[in-house]
């Protein structure tokens, strides 16, 4: 998967002159979801183009690292997204994708949206984790604020509005994102009902969404694409018993618990 959107930063330029990128990202959709699940639209898709069987992601398999890491092509150790949630020395504040991720400040790189800008090539963004954010003093040419309540239907009319655009104006990158599945997995696991109801519902709108923007363009560029899977817990380890954290400060998101120590040897296992 990063390689394929590595791929495209190349012919996102205008001397590629090439028709309209829609990029719809599905966060948490596992490798085998849509077979599992019969996702027909998204298989439909996988069908008609080429394909990958799965991916390794970058380390820690969360969604800013890893969506950071694909829009850059540097991993999180050097795009500056090193988790979820972590706490920086150097400006003595703490990140966190539910607070300060529309902060550029943040993101190291080059992400493919600003890449594209650079080229000429203006960038529409709905919601591709910091893509709202300033990143080196500047953003896409179109983009919306993080609100994971937007209904899908409306940022599908956004995507296809877009691509009505005419002339100098219209967008030669567009990008669509979704987090139900991944959301689901989270509070319920990867084999619930919950779950399976949200791959059935980001499918149908992979469908409606393919749909509409090929009526508007019919010779578009499609890349469907993920950050990670999932996998069901299946034990639990308390450290408290063993382990003495006191004058530590937690940066704590899963899947890792990041520990920062005035004294380190304070801590004992």
């Amino acid at each position: 998967m990063r390689l394929a959107f590595a791929l495209l930063i190349l012919c996102t330029t205008a001397l590629c002159a090439a028709p309209p990128v829609l990029v719809i990202a599905v966060d948490g959709f596992r490798y085998d979801f849509a077979q599992r699940d019969n996702a027909t639209h998204i298989l439909a898709l996988q069908k008609e183009g080429a394909s990958v069987q799965g991916l390794v992601p970058a380390f820690p398999s969360t969604t800013f690292p890893n969506f950071h890491t694909m829009a850059t092509g540097l991993y999180p150790a050097r795009n500056g997204i090193v988790a979820m949630v972590f706490f920086d020395r150097q400006k003595n504040r703490l990140f966190s994708y539910t607070s300060t991720a529309s902060e550029g400040e943040w993101y190291g790189g080059k992400p493919i949206w600003l890449l594209a800008e650079e080229q000429g090539v203006h960038a529409a963004t709905y919601f591709w984790p910091g893509t709202d954010a300033e990143i080196g003093g500047q953003r896409p040419s179109y983009w919306k604020k993080y609100d994971g309540r937007v209904p899908h239907e409306e940022r599908i009319a956004q995507a296809e509005q877009w691509l009505r655009m005419e002339g100098a104006e219209k967008p030669g990158l567009v990008i669509v994102y979704f987090s139900d599945v991944d959301s689901a997995c989270h509070r319920t696991g990867p084999d619930s009902h919950e779950t399976r109801a949200a791959i059935a519902k980001v499918d149908a709108s992979v469908g409606d969404l393919v749909r509409r923007a090929r009526a508007v363009q019919p010779n578009l560029n499609i890349v469907l694409l993920s950050d990670h899977g999932q996998a069901a817990v299946q034990s639990n380890i308390d450290l408290t018993p063993r382990a003495n954290f006191a004058g530590c400060r937690a940066a704590n998101e899963a899947p890792m618990t990041m520990l920062y120590c005035g004294q380190p040897e304070r801590v004992r296992a």
